[in-house]
Parts: structure tokens; C-alpha cells; sequence
């Protein structure tokens, strides 16, 4: 894993653990906005390795 997607790994994670932490705190805009956050994370990583996305692997179905 190169470094790049493992800094996007990490700061989704941590977008992630911030909405939640929002959330439980009943500050929905907050939450909301870390969401958002963890999202582009998630697109930055998939789009700087595009073999690596378990949509187009398989691996996951949308139903």
C-alpha cells in the first residue's frame, strides 16, 4: 500500500470516528460535514488505485 492511500485510509477512518462522535453529541451539521469528509477520502483513494476498488472487483454488490 503506498503512502498516499494510507494517509486516505487513515483520515477517512478519522472522518469516520468524528461524524459518529458528532452524532452521539446530537450535533447532526458536524456529523454531516465529517461524513462528507470521510466520502472524499474514500474517492481519493479509489481513484488514485482504481484495481483496487471492490466494486469493479466483485466483491461487493448493490442490490
Amino acid at each position: 500500500m503506498t503512502e498516499a492511500m494510507t494517509d486516505a485510509a487513515y483520515y477517512m477512518r478519522r472522518a469516520r470516528e468524528e461524524s459518529r462522535r458528532a452524532l452521539r453529541a446530537d450535533l447532526p451539521e458536524i456529523a454531516s460535514a465529517h461524513h462528507a469528509l470521510s466520502i472524499e477520502y474514500s474517492r481519493r483513494a479509489r481513484s488514485a488505485f482504481p484495481q483496487l476498488d471492490p466494486l469493479e472487483r466483485g466483491t461487493i454488490t448493490l442490490s
